[in-house]
């Protein structure tokens, strides 16, 4: 995943982070780091790479559903599933920017993706 804003990118570690607590996976709870554009661009550049760019953009689609399905146990599949929607919903950001959907009982986030060239001399 690659945002342009860094709201955004904080918004969706934080609904990352109740997903992965559930899940316990606990190393991504603190070890998680989604980029930025200003980020990945810059760290390729101090690598020595040149003409950087996006060749394509597309959406990671999230479905609740699946998420709570492949990541929660049984016994904590609804409250996991729950919370999980809960932080979504203080994505304001997210939510505002049309990143995130809501129907009846499950979400959708579309997160930005991106397939990013770039040329070592």
């Amino acid at each position: 995943m690659l945002f342009d804003d860094a709201e955004e990118r904080d918004e969706l570690r934080e609904i990352a982070k109740v997903k992965d607590t559930f899940a316990n996976m606990t190393d991504l709870t603190s070890n998680r780091h989604f980029l930025t554009r200003e980020e990945l661009y810059g760290w390729l550049t101090e690598a020595g790479f040149v003409n950087i760019r996006g060749e394509k953009s597309f959406n990671y689609n999230i479905n609740s559903s699946i998420v709570a399905q492949q990541y929660f146990s049984d016994k904590e599949r609804i409250r996991g599933d729950l919370e999980h929607q809960a932080a979504q919903v203080r994505a304001r950001k997210m939510r505002l920017n049309g990143r995130i959907h809501f129907d009846h009982d499950t979400s959708l986030m579309l997160c930005p993706g991106e397939i990013t060239i770039a040329q070592k001399p």
